[in-house]
């Protein structure tokens, strides 16, 4: 099982958050760096996967919503578990 243990913290722009994530969770080189390519990349998940999240800025409008995302993700994909620090 693969391993993610992400960390949000200043990463308070789309830029620096996809370009992060892109690195950390290995997505593939045609990763549109937006959160409808971070859905598709993350229902792609064939190998079972923990990813950790950790430092969310609850004020921050684009976690809240890379949140959502990483929610509806791990709910399509049963290969994808996701923890969050309030679960």
């Amino acid at each position: 099982m693969k391993t993610y243990i992400l960390n949000f913290d200043n990463k308070a722009t789309a830029e620096s958050l996809h370009n992060y994530l892109a690195a950390m969770l290995d997505l593939p080189a045609h990763y549109g760096h937006n959160l409808d390519a971070l859905y598709d990349c993350l229902t792609s998940v064939t190998a079972a996967s923990n990813i950790t999240i950790a430092n969310i800025d609850g004020n921050n409008e684009l976690h809240s919503r890379a949140i959502e995302v990483f929610r509806d993700a791990a709910a399509a994909n049963p290969k994808l578990h996701l923890h969050l620090p309030q679960d």
